[in-house]
């Protein structure tokens, strides 16, 4: 769980009041959790909640419960965003289903109309494919698999050249080609 608007909170209104929403918060969650779970706070706008399952409609309800009651608070708007990660076996570390569930939620960082994200397997290949990028970058760097393409941008009333548009694309012998723009 990540409150992702407490920074300008506690830049625009103070610190005080920015920790006694971040209490607020906590203490919300705790109330709509009731039964075995387990959470804790993990770094000041963040918390890890260990829970049994529940259904996807049953998360997606706690959040609007959750946006519903800060919907009274002193501040508004307070973005609450939900990673989620439901364990496939036993045996999975804490580590791990932290490290999927904050993926799932770095997904729905600043996206505004999305305050919950599942980590699944399509999440799973777009992270292999990130790291395998972030694997090969140095190599095809070095190999110069890299082109470059530049798209001028005009000025709409001078009709003048006034910067540029840049596609990279990536000859991969390992992946194929990959664009991107810049």
């Amino acid at each position: 769980v990540n409150i992702e608007s407490i920074k300008n909170i506690s830049s625009r209104h103070g610190r005080k009041l920015a920790n006694s929403l971040i209490r607020t918060i906590a203490m919300l969650l705790q109330d709509e959790l009731k039964g075995r779970e387990i959470m804790g706070r993990i770094t000041s706008y963040r918390f890890a909640i260990l829970a049994e399952h529940k259904s996807k409609e049953a998360y997606e309800e706690l959040a609007k419960n959750l946006s519903d009651e800060l919907k009274e608070g002193p501040v508004y708007p307070i973005i609450v965003k939900f990673g989620i990660y439901e364990q496939a076996g036993l045996g999975e570390g804490i580590a791990s289903m932290h490290d999927k569930a904050e993926f799932a939620l770095s997904t729905i960082q600043g996206k505004y109309n999305t305050n919950i994200c599942f980590y699944d397997e399509k999440l799973r290949k777009r992270q292999e494919e990130e790291q395998n990028i972030i694997d090969n970058m140095e190599s095809a760097l070095a190999n110069n698999e890299f082109e470059v393409y530049f798209q001028p941008k005009h000025g709409k009333d001078t009709g003048k050249t006034e910067g540029a548009e840049a596609l990279v694309r990536w000859n991969s012998p390992k992946f194929g080609d990959r664009k991107s723009v810049v």
